[in-house]
Parts: C-alpha cells; structure tokens; sequence
C-alpha cells in the first residue's frame, strides 16, 4: 500500500503507532474512541452522562465498548449536547456514526479517507478550505482548485481530508480521492489515475486507454452536469494534475503536493508551516495524553522543540513515549542526542522528497546536488549572494536553484532573497553532506561563506571612507568578492540584516584554521565602520572582543586596531572603565607602530574615557599628545574630535564660556566634516558635557538637534541614548514630566535592540523620576523591570535598585 500524508492529531488520545506516516495507516476515528474521550475530558463518569444525556448506562457503555458502531442521529445529538461539543467535535462524532462506504446504495462514490479525530491547530486553514468548497461561486464562476502545498509530513492530506469529510453535503455526486503518490519516486501516471477516476464514476474506460488526452475527455464528459468533490493526494507536479482536472461548474478539486503548483490557472494556493509551539503542545498531548504535558511541561516543549513542531515528527516521537514523566524526560534526551536515528520515517519521509527531485530533470538534478551544501550553512537564514559563493556558481544560477528547493518544499523563504530550513530537513542534509564531502571541502566551503561576507563588510567601507589604516583596499583587496558592487545604501541594508551571521561567523572562524582565524580577524576590523554608520555597537563589540581575547598570531597593526576598537565600542556601550584598559593597551601599540592617525585617535578616545570616568588630569595631558599626529595627519576629523576634547575638558575645569565658544564652533563644523551617523554620536558626545557642567538648557537643544538627525537618517537604535540624556537634562531642571515622557519613549526604543542593554538603565532613571512625581507604585514596576535586566547580565547597578526597592544589595 503507498502511504501519504500524516494526520495533524490522532484518534481517540491514542498515539499513532510508530512508522505511521498517513491517514489510512493512522488510527480511525470510531465512535468508541471519540465518546470516551470527550466523556474523560468533561470530567463525566459513564453513569453520569447517562444521566444528563438522558440514555442508559448500558447504552452508554455499549458505545464505549466498540459494540455498536453507527448509533441514531438522535443519540449523537444527546451526546454532543451533554457534553457540550463544539460544532467540529459534534461533527466528528456524527461523521464516524456514519458506516464507511466506497460507495452508497445509489451508486455515488465516497471515496474519502476515514476522519481524523483530533486535528489540531489548522483552524484557519480549515476554515478557508472549507469557504472555498462550501460556496466556491464566491471564488470562481466554474470550477474551484485548491492546492495545499508544503514539506513531508506538514499535515496536507489531513487537512484536505477533514475539510472534504466536512464539506461532504456539498458535494452530493460523489467525493473522489486518488493518491498521486508523487513523493515516492514512482508517481502515478495521469492514464492511470484518469482509469481509476472513471470507475469511481461508473464509466468504463473502453477504447483507447492509452490516449491520455481521450481519456480526460471522457471524465470531463462524465463530470458534466454533477456536483462532485475530487481530492489529488501527493501531486508530483503540474503535468501530471493538469489532465486530471473537470471542466465544468460544480465540482471542487482538492490538491495537496510536496511542491507549490504556482502554473496551474485558476489554482488557489494555501500554503501549509509547521505548527506553533502551542499547537505542536496540544497535538503532543492528543498522543500522549494531556496529563503528561501538564506533568511536565518542560520536557514537552523540548519534545515539540526537537520534532520542529512537525506534526509527523511529533505523532512519532510520541508514539514512542512511555506514558510516565520519566518517559517524556527521556524522549526529549533521546531527541538531543539524535533526532534522526529517533525519527526515521520522518527521516524516510524527506528523503522521499529528495529523491524524486534528483532522478527529474537537469534543473532538478542540480538543485539535489546543491542541497547538502546549503544545509551547512548556520543561523536562523541564510542570504542568496552567500549561497551563490558557496555553491560557486553566479547569483542568478544560485537564485534559480534555490526556489526551485522553495518549490518543492525543502526550503523556505522568510524574506526576499533569505532562505532557511525547517530543523530535520537541515539535520538530513547535514549528514548527507558529512559523508560526500571530506574535511577539505568543507573547509572550502566555510573560507567561501566567509570571503563573502568579507567581500561586503569592506566593498561598503571602501564605498564610504577613504581611511584604509590595514591596507584593506590594496591588491588583494578584502572587497574582492564584492569588487561588483557600488551602491552602497543595498550593501549598508545587507550588512544590516546580516549583522547575526556576522558575530556568529566571526566567532566560529576564531576556533578554525589559519585561514580562517585570518579571515576573522579582517572581518572584525570591518565591523566598527558598520556599527558606526547604523549606530548599534552590541554585535560589533561582540565581534572585537571575541577576536581580541583570542590567541591568533597576527600583524601589531591588526592587533592594534582590535584593541582600539574593542576599547572604542566598550565606551559606546557604557562600560567606560573597561574601554579604558583595551584603550591603554592599543596606545602602547600605536607608539610603537607611529602611525598618526591611530596614535590620535586612540589618544583621543583615551582622552574621552578618562574625562568620563573623572581622571581629567590625565586627559589633559592626552590632548597635549594628540597634538602632533593630528597636526601631522592633516586628517580634519580629528581636528574636530580634538576640539570637542577640548571643549569637554574646559567644562570639567569650570570654563563655561569657553566650553560654549568651542562646541558652537564644533556643531558648524560637524556636518562638513562628517557622515550623518557620526555627526550624531558627536552632538551626543557635546551634550553630555553640557550636562556634567551643569547646563541643562545647552543640553537640551543639542540634543533636540541630534534627534531630529537620527529620525531623519532613521538610526533608530541611537534614539535611546540621546533620550536617556534629554531626560536627565529634564531632571536637571525637576521638569518631572518631560523626564518621565523621555524615559518612556527611550525605553521602548532600547526594547527593539536588546543586544544594546540600554532598557535597563532608562527604566532606572524612569523609576527615580516617577518617584519624583509621588507615584510610587509605577515608579517600582519600573524598578522591578530594571532589576531583572541588570541581573540577567550581572550589571553591578542591580545592588542599587535592589536598594532603591528597599532589598539591600
């Protein structure tokens, strides 16, 4: 017997017996099964139901017992009403009251597989197909097509079978179902299914059989006139489907295939994900019971979890579940360990998938072979440009191979040009990979994925800096494997959705090879001009630091540069104290190397640090320093820099007036000097030292200023430091409600870019500020919601607000 798709749920709270994949192999819903359950779940005894549904224990008993299988109409209706049934758990009783029968006593073919008791977390696209079939004249003035697509094992022949078995009064001509089996390699021919379809409808086929294009004649011919249903299981593809559909008003077809049949006229797509988590839940417990998921809920959700919320992976996996606790715990470490080896029909099932793709066409063939590759790759996505460089074949090559694994399910695409696999798909395609390719090719395929996103990183910084302190734009240049492009606005927007796979790659390649520990150290070198240019520092100093703590052998001027810029975006983060240390070890490196510019710049933001942390006299004497290289450098952005140190350090020593001249100066200056972004950070810098000199107003203007730059250029994740600030201005001053207006709004900015750890520190600020304002108990919410993120990351300042809150420290 071929098999088909799994059930989304089971029979009765039974399990599905391991190795089921389909609806016939499943359980069937019997009367006996759903009464019991429905009966458990409400809490009734059998002596108690029949007292509220006004039939007899014996009755009762009876029905539970399997002894009489089609009860009246009547008698299903007590029962629903007594137990209080939804309308689909009524009508699911009263679909298995009914006797199956391939055909009624009037000839009428009903063909349809035996309901599916427990279908779980579909409503919505139960509910659509059903609108399609219940009143398709809305949808079409002739026939209707719907075709459910999506991965083995996503639950497409259930939902298909449970909306015909619903909509089955719709149809009083027949309801038809033929399995395609397009996911087992030997697809039905379309001859051969047309024969089948004209003997469901009582029409010999006669002549010549052979004749595909006679044969949908006749069938056409013999659906004229009537109004029928017709389900096609496991379509392979368009070709085989196209003869197989009628002509006529009246009749309804139902399509479900492994791939998405975008070419077919007239065709309504619906296509089919994996379950939520809460629905993947509540299927676990119709398997195993809804005791045990409340019993332990934690290893449930590892259950769910490992299973991928894959309706036929988790029907499996809780097939194998013994009915304790223990047993739960145990599947969940046994799915750890090796989801495959415990899921081998699923394993089975997508293999199947694989395999028809392979023996197809050219097309198909390539993208087989592509398909291990692909699963390498790390992360929640994968972008198109990285899995062209990996395959090794041009963007458009690539693109096409990849939505042709979109097509048939094996891949998915969560936005344009962003491709990702469900869990066990990648898990399949990960073994596979290991044993056709040896240590060296994938070693290759590691260096490829990382010259692109290196390729990127310096093509954008070559695009918008003239500075090349590593000798990145020289031959060969860092950018080479993007050297194509030159708009670099598309490029900052990759590199912006990429950022993840960035820290991640850098983090991964740190623990690999020469060549990658390479590649690593100049992909974090191009990870500041980034986080400069968007104004988040979280996934940059993540990068630096995992770099810099490293023990790779490398050039004193990368080294130097990876303490820099580690020490740079500690202090942008504010963790000033730690920016100092990286920063005192990049200045013995810059004098020892004598490169002006970064000898100025690391003094420069030594200079900053120290000022920040109240060491103002050794500052001074920095800027002292910085003099000459700046001189020398002829670089005029660090004259700027230099100057907003200079005016800083005047606010510190109480020389207001000229603090005010030179930062006037300096907001004149900064836009011709400047990109936007770093324009922004400067007025932030400035109006910092307005408010450590006690001017508030100053502050406020600056920083008005800054915002309306950030919300320009939409840099957005900046928003919550300048509003932190412009709510401390506020408070300068007791205006108490603007303070209160700027922490919330910078709260909820902070809470977009949790990476950045700035919600906790407005949220603290917002507390003391609501206090201010006598509302005490919004004012320890607040408080309560800073503690928790401090503590998450052990941030010192929780043992103030643990004080704040009247715990101690």
């Amino acid at each position: 017997m071929s098999r088909k798709e799994p059930s989304a749920g089971t029979v009765a709270g039974e399990p599905a017996p391991a190795g089921t994949d389909s609806i016939q192999d499943a359980p069937v819903a019997d009367v006996a099964g759903l009464l019991r359950r429905f009966r458990v779940r409400s809490g009734l005894s059998q002596e108690a139901l029949a007292e509220v549904s006004g039939l007899s224990v014996a009755a009762i008993r009876t029905l539970e017992g399997g002894r009489r299988r089609s009860p009246r109409p009547e008698t299903i209706t007590a029962l629903t009403n007594a137990l209080h049934l939804s309308d689909t758990e009524g009508r699911l009783l009263e679909l298995a009251a009914r006797r199956p029968l391939v055909a009624d006593q009037n000839g009428v073919p009903r063909e349809l597989p035996a309901a599916i008791a427990d279908f779980t977390g579909r409503d919505r696209q139960l509910d659509e197909l059903l609108r399609l079939l219940r009143d398709p004249y809305v949808v079409a003035p002739s026939i209707v097509v719907s075709a459910v697509s999506g991965m083995g094992g996503i639950g497409k022949t259930t939902l298909a079978v449970q909306a015909g078995r619903l909509a089955a009064d719709e149809f009083p001509d027949g309801q038809l179902y033929v399995n395609l089996r397009g996911g087992t390699g030997q697809p039905l021919h379309p001859r051969d299914a047309l024969g089948q379809l004209l003997r469901s409808l009582g029409v010999r086929p006669g002549g010549d059989t052979d004749d595909v294009q006679v044969l949908a004649r006749r069938f056409r011919t013999a659906l004229a006139g009537r109004r029928a249903l017709i389900v096609l299981d496991d379509a392979a593809g368009v070709s085989q489907v196209e003869p197989l559909l009628p002509g006529a008003a009246g009749v309804a077809v139902v399509i479900t295939s492994r791939q998405r049949l975008s070419v077919l006229p007239g065709v309504q797509h619906l296509d089919l994900g994996v379950l939520t988590e809460d629905e993947a839940l509540r299927l676990l417990g119709a398997v195993v019971g809804p005791g045990l998921i409340t019993g332990d809920r934690v290893a449930a959700r590892k259950v769910v979890q490992h299973c991928g919320c894959l309706p036929l992976a988790i029907r499996i996996a809780g097939g194998q579940c013994r009915r304790t606790p223990a047993g739960l715990r145990d599947l969940a470490h046994r799915l750890a360990d090796d989801r495959l080896a415990a899921l081998t029909d699923v394993h089975r099932s997508l293999s199947l998938s694989l395999t028809a793709l392979a023996a197809s066409n050219g097309l198909d063939i390539a993208a087989a072979k592509a398909f291990p590759m692909l699963t390498l790759f790390e992360g929640d996505h994968f972008p198109h440009r990285a899995a062209a460089k990996v395959l090794n074949t041009s963007l458009a090559t690539a693109e096409t191979l990849l939505e042709r694994l979109v097509d048939v399910n094996l891949l998915q695409t969560p936005a344009p040009r962003q491709y990702k696999f469900h869990d066990l798909v990648r898990d399949l395609g990960r073994s596979m990979a290991h044993a056709e390719l040896t240590e060296p090719e994938l070693s290759d395929l590691r260096l490829r994925e990382l010259r692109c996103y290196l390729g990127m990183l310096w093509r954008y910084a070559e695009l918008t800096s003239k500075l090349d302190p590593y000798q990145a734009f020289a031959t060969p240049s860092w950018s080479a494997d993007a050297a194509e492009l030159s708009d670099h606005p598309r490029i900052l927007t990759w590199l912006d959705a990429e950022l993840q796979n960035l820290v991640r790659l850098i983090r991964a390649a740190v623990k690999g090879g020469d060549d990658e520990q390479l590649l690593a150290v100049q992909l974090a070198l191009g990870m500041p001009h980034l986080a400069g240019r968007l104004l988040r520092f979280a996934e940059a100093s993540e990068a630096l630091t995992a770099v810099a703590t490293s023990s790779i052998e490398m050039d004193v001027r990368y080294e130097q540069g990876l303490h820099y810029w580690t020490g740079h975006l500690r202090a942008d983060l504010g963790f000033e104290a730690e920016g100092i240390e990286w920063l005192r070890s990049a200045l013995t490196m810059a004098r020892r190397i004598n490169e002006p510019y970064q000898l100025a710049a690391t003094l420069l933001d030594l200079n900053y640090c120290l000022v920040r942390v109240g060491q103002a006299a050794e500052a001074t004497l920095l800027i002292e320093e910085a003099r000459e290289p700046v001189i020398e450098s002829g670089l005029e952005w660090l004259e700027v820099a230099a100057d907003i140190a200079v005016g800083t350090l005047a606010g510190v020593a109480g020389e207001l007036e000229l603090q005010r001249q030179v930062f006037k100066r300096v907001v004149e200056l900064l836009p011709t000097r400047y990109s936007p972004s770093v324009v922004i950070i400067h007025l932030y810098t400035i109006a910092q030292s307005f408010l450590d000199s006690g001017q508030s107003a100053e502050a406020a203007a600056v920083l008005a200023d800054a915002l309306a730059r950030s919300r320009e250029g939409k840099t957005v994740a900046i928003e919550a430091d300048l509003l932190y600030e412009l709510g401390r201005s506020f408070a300068a001053v007791t205006d108490w409600e603007r303070a209160v207006q700027a922490f919330v709004d910078g709260a909820e900015v902070a809470a977009q870019f949790p990476a950045e750890q700035k919600e906790a520190g407005l949220l603290h600020q917002l507390g003391g500020a609501l206090e201010r304002l006598g509302k005490h108990l919004e004012a320890v919410e607040a408080w309560e919601r800073a503690l928790l993120l401090y503590e998450r990351v052990a941030d010192p300042k929780a043992a103030e607000v643990r004080g704040l809150l009247g715990g101690g420290s």
